[in-house]
């Protein structure tokens, strides 16, 4: 296509040498810079090639660096959030604890308890006044 607009001239290749292009989408706005220095109307203007291979590959290098960047970012905010997990599992642990410790108190007030009923019913079958009217008659 490009071939027949720049050979053909007319509309559509005025309009690309005076830059108003319709970019590809996901083209880098670096790219587009580059694309429109190889257009521009006075060669003289216009990069070498050595001058666009050193470009485009320091584009390369800087997108490199910038994923590496974000993988870093998203590895450390998954460490955040694992020291954050493991700390309220940490605070949740010690709340059961408690609470464990609280349920073996009452199980243990409530066995005393028992125990002393047990106690009392043993020493008093039918009561404690029925030995003392007994004892009365």
């Amino acid at each position: 296509m490009c071939i027949s607009i720049c050979f053909s001239g007319g509309l559509e290749w005025e309009s690309i040498r005076a830059g108003d292009i319709t970019w590809p989408e996901g083209f880098s706005d670096h790219m587009c810079g580059i694309v429109r220095s190889l257009l521009h109307p006075e060669p003289d203007e216009r990069p070498s090639a050595e001058e666009v291979y050193t470009h485009v590959m320091d584009l390369v290098a800087l997108e490199a660096e910038q994923k590496q960047h974000e993988k870093d970012l998203y590895f450390d905010n998954l460490k955040i959030q694992n020291e954050n997990n493991l700390n309220e599992m940490e605070r949740l642990k010690k709340r059961i604890e408690v609470l464990e410790h609280e349920n073996r108190m009452k199980d243990l007030r409530l066995r005393a308890e028992n125990e002393e009923d047990a106690l009392h019913n043993n020493h008093f079958p039918h009561g404690h006044n029925t030995h003392a009217h007994h004892y009365w008659s």
